[in-house]
């Protein structure tokens, strides 16, 4: 009984294993020497190629970098890359589709931050179509980025650089992954408030508020799919955004099922008509940039609340004087 109990936990773990093929690079391999950016002759070509453990790579503008203390990597080495033509490619096909596409990146030595992006080929590497959003490298530490492709079939992935100074924003590129495409799909859906459905594009309306006080919106992101939700963003933009903002961000990513809240503040500096919009970009396959519009009005405190508390003569020098006292909790302009 205990060989079989051996055996059947064996063959599940088998199976298990071969549900959740991923494709993984780590840079690691003894044949990537390159020590230099660009391999004669210049421009992109396949002098740039090299064999690495998943297969050929092509890594223009772009080195291996193991100086310690200015490159970052897990083991011994990972990608050094400058410039915005930058290039970290696959040269073959991963035939069993991409899920979620995923890369630890780093700033090397003191650059200042960085931005790539992945971009996606189904046709062999003849053209790159599809892209995630644009990510911002801003630490010294290895952190991952992921990006859910969720496409079938042959696919290539590459990071594509998108800085331009070749000597003050270089960054490294480490572990580099792939999973098989499941046909999960994130789902983003809003509430306002919890529990209420509510759609890309609502408005919601502050009402008046008095100039230096605040009011607050919760609105809750679900994830109704049946995959992880990444929130990359949720900047405010529009004629009056300096006077909203995003008091608690959304936690990323956000789990099949689950959801995460959104707290927008309102505090009005001028009086008047006061408009700006939230945008949550997320990677929703119909919905990435989910549109909130915010209004609201702004007022000083009422003049009924002023009060004349005061009024005489100054015991030093000539004339009359009124005293104001102020009955509400904020101040009046």
């Amino acid at each position: 009984m205990k060989k079989l109990y051996i055996f059947l936990f064996i063959l599940v773990t088998q199976i298990v294993q071969l549900q959740a093929v991923t494709l993984t690079e780590d840079f690691e391999a003894v044949t990537f020497t390159k020590n230099a950016y660009d391999v004669a002759p210049a421009g992109n070509a396949a002098e740039d190629n090299v064999t690495l453990t998943s297969g050929s790579w092509r890594v223009f503008d772009a080195l291996r970098g193991n100086t310690v203390g200015s490159d970052r990597f897990n083991g011994t080495q990972s990608v050094r890359a400058r410039n915005s033509t930058a290039i970290l490619a696959m040269n073959f096909d991963k035939t069993s589709g991409a899920g979620v596409v995923s890369v630890y990146a780093a700033k090397y030595g003191g650059d200042a931050n960085s931005t790539f992006r992945f971009e996606m080929s189904t046709d062999g590497g003849l053209t790159w179509p599809t892209s995630s959003t644009t990510f911002t490298i801003s630490s010294t530490t290895l952190t991952q980025f992921t990006w859910n492709a969720n496409t079938a079939g042959n696919v290539r992935i590459r990071m594509v650089k998108l800085s331009t100074a070749s000597t003050t924003n270089r960054c490294n590129f480490d572990d580099f992954s792939i999973t098989d495409y499941t046909g999960a799909l994130p789902e983003l859906n809003l509430q306002q408030p919890a529990g209420s459905d509510s759609a890309c594009g609502m408005t919601y309306d502050y009402g008046t508020q008095i100039i230096g006080t605040n009011t607050d919106l919760t609105v809750r992101i679900q994830n109704t799919g049946t995959y992880q939700l990444t929130i990359s963003g949720t900047p405010i933009t529009g004629t009056n955004a300096s006077e909203f903002s995003v008091f608690t961000a959304p936690t990323s990513p956000v789990a099949a099922a689950g959801y995460t809240d959104v707290v927008i503040r309102f505090s009005p500096a001028t009086p008047g008509a006061k408009s700006a919009l939230l945008t949550i970009n997320s990677d929703d396959a119909d919905e990435g940039s989910c549109v909130i519009n915010l209004s609201g009005f702004a007022n000083y405190a009422p003049c009924s609340e002023l009060i004349i508390s005061e009024y005489g003569e100054p015991v030093v020098g000539s004339g009359k004087y009124v005293e104001l006292y102020n009955g509400t909790a904020s101040s009046i302009n």
